[in-house]
This record gives C-alpha cells, structure tokens and sequence, in this order.
C-alpha cells in the first residue's frame, strides 16, 4: 500500500502601491508524488515563487508561507505541523536586491512562517526560489490521495 500524491492549489496576490507594485506569485498547483506504505516522509518541488518588487522607494519585503492541514482518503488527516517549507537559496534575482532565507534548512508549517525577504534597491527587483515541501507521513495513514493549500504572501 502507498500515500498517493499530494496535490497543493497555490496562491497568488498582488498589491498596487504608490510608487509601484510589490506582488508574489506560485505555480497554480504541484503534486508531490506517492510513497510506498511505511515511508516515513514524502517530498517534492513546490515550482518557483517569485516576487516582483517595482516600488521607487527602496523598501525591502518579507515574504511568509502556511498550510492548511492535508486531508484525504476517508477522513484521514496529517496535519500542517507534519509539513515542512525549505526554501533553499535564490535560484534567480534582478535588480539591486539582497535576498535572505527564511530558513533554508526547513520550518514547519503549524503556524504562518518566513519564506524568504529582501532588501530592495531604489528601483525595484525580483527574487525567485524553488521551495521543497516535505510531509511527515503518520505510520496509520490510509492510502489514497491527500490535498492541502500552501498560502504565500508579501508585505
């Protein structure tokens, strides 16, 4: 028997500011595959995020992540505290930016955390990474498809 695949919806947003924009955007939604019965964790790639900072004011940003708790087969649940955000290094920036981790060894999603942030030039600039999601997966978890939203957003 195996954990099927995770599928995770993504969000986006987007806020107009004086003086420009700061957004974030993540794939529409990432599987992150299957294990067989007994595995103890579960891991893909999330897809890039990016921010895209185009505010004149030379303003930095932080960038926070969460889940939801995954829910599937019956009413099987693995909760948000059994999901793990590692969000590596910048795979690309622009711009005059100093981008920073939030924790490139992993935080566990049971409460809103740092994703990444960045100090910004006076003109703007993107960072984008490509966050891996680890699910811790319960020992008594019923096969079948599981599904839970991981949420960016910026400020």
């Amino acid at each position: 028997m195996a954990v099927a695949g995770i599928l995770i919806p993504a969000t986006a947003a987007h806020a107009q500011l004086l003086g420009g924009s700061l957004c974030i955007s993540a794939p529409p939604s990432a599987t992150l595959g299957s294990a067989p019965a007994g595995s103890p964790t579960l891991s893909g790639s999330l897809g890039s995020v990016k921010v895209t900072d185009t505010r004149t004011l030379g303003l930095g940003w932080t960038a926070t992540v969460s889940s939801t708790s995954f829910t599937g087969a019956g009413l099987s649940v693995i909760p948000n505290s059994s999901v793990t955000y590692v969000s590596g290094v910048a795979t690309a920036t622009s711009g005059v930016v100093t981008p920073v981790p939030g924790d490139p060894l992993g935080v566990t999603l049971e409460a809103q955390k740092t994703a990444f942030s960045a100090s910004v030039g006076a003109l703007g600039g993107t960072v984008t990474w490509n966050p891996t999601i680890r699910v811790a997966l319960p020992t008594d978890a019923l096969v079948g498809s599981y599904t839970g939203t991981i949420t960016h957003s910026v400020s």
